[in-house]
């Protein structure tokens, strides 16, 4: 990956080829988020999100496992494999991505759907996202995730739980 000499790091479209690179990147332009539709009632029951890698296992406590890995993976970028999610140059390849933001638009209209349903049975939703190591992919689709639900009004608790773990290739 290079520079743009501004500081700025590569997208991934502009990084050129790599393992991940998959016609999700040439996703159809995004439409745009209609938020005032969504809002959820205040009884709604409270999210938790756990990040968490699939090399350590699912989170037993969690009832839905939604799965990260069709995201390019910043692993393969030699200048963010050291970093994690919370790194800003991290979220900001991985945000990049029209597949990350469509899954977030669809990911959040789900969700309100599961909400606002009359049968919904859960108390609270534990919503698992994973990625290889819960380092890069899972821990900044967590955190965007949960900022989405919060503006349409859940109370959401991240949980980024393998994120400070040594990744098991790097041994």
């Amino acid at each position: 990956m290079t520079s743009k000499g501004d500081g700025a790091f590569a997208t991934p479209a502009s990084v050129g080829s790599s393992p991940e690179a998959s016609h999700l990147d040439k996703a159809p332009p995004r439409r745009k988020r209609d938020t005032h539709r969504l809002w959820l009632p205040p009884d709604a029951p409270p999210c938790t999100i756990t990040a968490f890698g699939f090399s350590f296992g699912i989170p037993p406590d969690v009832n839905w496992v939604m799965d990260m890995r069709f995201i390019a993976n910043p692993y393969w970028v030699e200048e963010l494999r050291g970093l994690s999610g919370r790194e800003p140059a991290v979220r900001d390849y991985i945000v990049s991505q029209p597949a990350a933001q469509q899954f977030l638009d669809l990911a959040t209209e789900l969700l309100v759907l599961a909400w606002t349903s009359q049968r919904f049975p859960l108390k609270q939703i534990n919503l698992g996202l994973g990625c290889t190591g819960g380092r890069h992919r899972s821990v900044v689709m967590a955190e965007a995730l949960s900022e989405r639900l919060i503006e349409v009004g859940a109370n959401v608790t991240v949980v980024l739980r393998d994120v400070d773990r040594p990744d098991p290739r790097w041994h």
